[in-house]
């Protein structure tokens, strides 16, 4: 896929308690089983009880994929971990820290918002909170105990999730990039995606031509009906042209308004000279 322009990465309050901050980003720390990384706090602490002291909801701040649900009792004691590729190209991960509770596992997709635990006082913690760390993998600072951070407070939006349609690519199901085909060669090309978005996919979702070799394809090829964070396939039919070289063919899905989505799907083939 070939990432275009996006709105920046964001964050909603991850919390179901008010927003409150009861220790920034950079204040001083002690970490003496890290006295090599910066005594600096990597993150953000919030307000994690409601009115009677007991733990709340964890959700999401942004869409993503599990890439770590575990237990590290001198620091982030039970936590979370959520990876974002983001439309841009970019990619940022988030840490929740001090869990009682972790509902998700390893691999599952959440949605903004969604909940995934109970905040608690695990780990290295002095009371109910919750410990968020953003990394924006590349472009961060480093020298933390948790490489690549920035200071998640800017990131945050107040109020409800902007709606968005997102298509991940998840795998390439048939004709791999790169593959020798004969030329005029007819083949199905089908990609593996998930719905990334907050809209269901209904009638009106297609897959469009969109850039480079049309490939003899259709004009577009309706979207599999899939609700936010579920998975399925697309496939289009294909045709290799006649004459040797390599291919590419770039298709976008659409929405019923005719708004392209922001990432693209492609396939790149080789066509073989004629023996």
């Amino acid at each position: 896929m070939t990432p275009s322009d996006s709105q920046p990465f964001w964050l909603q309050v991850p919390v179901d308690a008010p927003y409150l901050v009861t220790s920034r980003f950079n204040d001083p720390r002690n970490y003496p089983n890290n006295p090599t990384k910066k005594q600096l706090h990597e993150g953000l602490d919030l307000n994690a009880v409601d009115a009677a002291g007991r733990p709340v909801a964890v959700f999401a701040a942004q869409r993503g994929v599990v890439d770590r649900v575990d237990n590290f009792p001198p620091g982030y004691g039970q936590y979370i971990r959520i990876r974002h590729a983001w439309p841009d190209g970019s990619v940022f991960v988030t840490w929740y820290g001090h869990l009682s509770e972790m509902h998700v596992k390893k691999g599952d997709f959440v949605a903004a918002g969604q909940r995934i635990g109970v905040s608690g006082n695990t780990g290295n913690s002095f009371g109910i909170h919750l410990h968020l760390t953003v990394q924006h993998l590349g472009h961060g600072l480093p020298d933390y105990v948790v490489d690549d951070v920035i200071d998640p407070e800017p990131l945050i939006r107040f109020g409800a999730p902007p709606a968005v349609n997102e298509c991940a690519f998840l795998e390439d199901v048939t004709v791999p990039d790169g593959t020798i085909l004969r030329p005029g060669q007819a083949f199905p090309k089908t990609w593996r995606v998930r719905n990334a978005g907050t809209n269901a996919w209904t009638s009106g979702f297609v897959l469009a031509f969109f850039d480079g070799e049309r490939l003899d394809g259709p004009a577009q090829q309706p979207l599999p009906a899939l609700q936010p964070g579920e998975t399925g396939t697309v496939t289009v039919n294909l045709k290799a042209p006649t004459r040797a070289g390599r291919y590419r063919s770039a298709w976008k899905p659409r929405a019923p308004e005719a708004a392209f989505f922001e990432f693209e799907l492609f396939t790149e083939i080789v066509v073989a000279s004629q023996q």
